[in-house]
């Protein structure tokens, strides 16, 4: 499947594309987001990478508010949330913060951070927040939101990533990782997987 508006195609629904694949085959330029359009974006996303906690921490700060506003899933949300998942278990990002000053402002575990952003983001776009608005803008509310359905869709191959985190060592990511699973695992070919 590809979503015309971000440009990402999903020829195996439950893989996740190369984050460096997402950061270079996607026209950010074209994809509106809160203030403007992503082309600052893939400098920002690239940056969530640095080995330095502080720039990780401002980097994630830049990037992921260019995407967070009132609920809302802008055109650039779905490939940034695909970034976001695909670098989860980068060495970056899987050893980053976790030492003696973990909790101290900017050192806060990213991949807690990021896992929180796509915690939200799913929330956003669950069953619930689907029921509303079709009782609110009617039933083929889905079918005008494509930012929306873009994001259901690729909740599996999302969700493939943050599933290993539930197993962490660490209590804080286990926990952010389980409150991003919930609303993800609402996709009807998980749900179809656990129920035999």
């Amino acid at each position: 499947m590809t979503n015309v508006r971000s440009g990402v195609v999903n020829p195996r629904p439950h893989e996740l594309p190369h984050y460096q694949a997402l950061l270079g085959g996607t026209d950010w330029a074209s994809l509106a987001t809160v203030r403007r359009t992503g082309e600052s974006l893939p400098n920002a996303l690239a940056r969530i990478l640095n080995p330095d906690p502080v720039v990780r921490a401002a980097a994630t700060d830049e990037a992921l508010r260019e995407v967070t506003h009132q609920n809302t899933i802008y055109e650039a949300t779905v490939p940034v949330a695909l970034y976001v998942a695909a670098i989860l278990h980068h060495p970056a990002i899987a050893i980053g913060d976790f030492g003696h000053d973990a909790r101290i402002p900017p050192h806060r575990p990213t991949v807690v951070r990021l896992l929180e952003w796509l915690s939200g983001t799913a929330y956003d776009a669950d069953d619930e927040c689907v029921a509303i608005a079709e009782r609110h803008f009617g039933r083929d509310f889905l079918d005008k939101d494509g930012e929306m359905r873009a994001f259901r869709d690729w909740r599996p191959a999302i969700f493939s990533a943050v599933h290993p985190l539930l197993g962490h060592d660490s209590a804080e990511v286990r926990d952010a990782a389980f409150i991003a699973a919930i609303p993800l695992a609402e996709h009807p070919v998980l749900t179809a997987s656990w129920a035999r």
